[in-house]
């Protein structure tokens, strides 16, 4: 059980920034490619759905920012019934569309090096529910999509 202090949002967000400070200030400010209208308003939707995504997160299980060594249960209503990380998947998604917004190489390294320590925590976290609640989560996990959310249901 000790190991699932591990898994603590602040520490994730910690490595998370310091990863994208040191990409903006020591990758080059290079365009990738020209500012379009479409890409400002793929970014627009893109915080549009992160803003959805972190309020329907929020209101069915508000422990979801929390350890997972605080999380008493299994929620699998709501935003939960259709995506196993909905707060990472709006998070991910976000960074994403900024980039598409501001399509410099330094936002590119920073929007890679969130997305991989995104992916590696929900893998952590994962791997502790499963310890944490055994078959009742990978039932869970295998019926909802990690982070795309599904709407078959």
């Amino acid at each position: 059980m000790n190991q699932l202090k591990l898994v603590r949002p602040s520490l994730m967000w910690l490595i998370i920034l310091i990863g994208v400070a040191l990409s903006l200030l020591f990758i080059s400010w290079q365009k990738m490619f020209a500012d379009n209208v479409l890409s400002f308003v793929l970014f627009f939707l893109a915080a549009i759905y992160w803003l959805i995504i972190f309020i329907a997160a929020w209101s069915v299980h508000c422990q979801a920012i929390r350890n997972t060594a605080e999380i008493d249960k299994i929620i699998s209503t709501g935003i939960y019934r259709r995506v196993r990380h909905p707060m990472y998947s709006g998070d991910i998604i976000l960074a994403w569309g900024f980039f598409l917004a501001f399509p410099y190489l330094s936002v590119l390294i920073g929007v890679l090096w969130l997305t991989v320590i995104l992916l590696f925590w929900a893998r952590l976290e994962e791997k502790a529910m499963t310890k944490k609640f055994g078959q009742t989560y990978l039932k869970y996990k295998s019926e909802t999509p990690m982070l795309i959310p599904s709407w078959k249901k």
